[in-house]
């Protein structure tokens, strides 16, 4: 009634929640390993150590105001080059 393909995929659905938990689990536990706050590392044997503070986007506070500027030419570059554009042709 149903293809060798429509059986795997269906398998491959049904195992993926466990799959998925597993995964956040080897996560979860590969930050814990890493941070060096795990209360219990009796079985972190084989588990990835992940290093989430790359992840962190680091604010960097200027106090010149060309960086502000330069940061919305940067964001607006397009646009002010269209106007640029324009402005030029007429």
């Amino acid at each position: 009634m149903y293809t060798d393909q429509e059986i795997l995929a269906w398998e491959r659905l049904l195992e993926f929640p466990v799959y998925h938990e597993a995964k956040l689990k080897e996560l979860s536990w590969g930050a814990c390993l890493s941070t060096g706050v795990c209360q219990n590392t009796g079985t972190a044997e084989g588990v990835s150590r992940y290093d989430l503070q790359h992840l962190i986007q680091e604010e960097t506070a200027s106090w010149n105001p060309f960086d502000k500027i330069l940061a919305k030419i940067h964001q607006y570059g397009d646009v002010l080059a269209l106007g640029v554009i324009i402005w030029i042709g007429f």
